[in-house]
């Protein structure tokens, strides 16, 4: 045994998760074991950093969830405005669409105005925030869309994902006022070995 900086046991490294979690801040442990149901909520967005879930095993039974979606770069307020992030989505005009984030590659612009249009970060060590939607013009009621978070995980054992581990911006078109989609965000896995039947979105 030792001295993990892990939440639940910072003795022996041992942390069962049995019901919905949030962390902000890295956490080492020895074995992390996230049961079915069960989300583990990494908000990356706490300090606009990649959150580190690091332990010699992991598991992510079947049914059970990683989750850093929507907790990216944030939207601006209605008004056509552009949302935060390297890559956010251009703010929207009257009869004109706003624009979704970009990070690994291009969001679609949509015709909008001041969309800052930049691919950013690192394919093979992906660390960065997504970026969040434009705003639409006053008169709506909901601003652009949130991007998603980042999520590295470091398994020096093994990695048995049979959840869901996810990382996605939120979706722009879900009310009768369109408002830009955030991109995605980061999902980063090193393992020394790599199981399970679950997704990685």
């Amino acid at each position: 045994s030792g001295v993990y900086d892990c939440d639940a046991d910072i003795v022996n490294g041992t942390w069962a998760i049995g019901a919905n979690t949030r962390i902000v801040k890295n956490q080492t442990c020895r074995i992390i074991n996230i049961s079915s149901g069960v989300t583990l909520t990494v908000d990356s967005n706490a300090s606009n950093v990649t959150v580190r879930i690091e332990a010699v095993n992991i598991t992510v039974t079947s049914g059970a969830n990683i989750n850093s979606s929507l907790l990216g770069y944030g939207p601006r307020p209605i008004g056509g405005l552009p949302g935060f992030g390297p890559g956010g989505g251009g703010g929207g005009a009257t009869g004109i669409g706003t624009g979704a984030g970009s990070y690994g590659g291009y969001g679609a612009t949509n015709g909008s105005a001041n969309a800052i249009l930049r691919a950013y970060g690192s394919i093979s060590n992906p660390r960065d925030l997504g970026s969040a939607g434009g705003s639409p013009e006053t008169g709506c009621t909901k601003p652009g869309m949130s991007g998603g978070g980042a999520i590295f995980i470091n398994a020096t054992g093994t990695f048995n994902n049979s959840g869901t581990v996810e990382a996605n911006g939120g979706n722009g078109a879900l009310d009768n006022c369109v408002k830009g989609s955030g991109s995605g965000g980061s999902i980063l896995v090193h393992a020394t070995t790599l199981k399970g039947t679950g997704v990685f979105q």
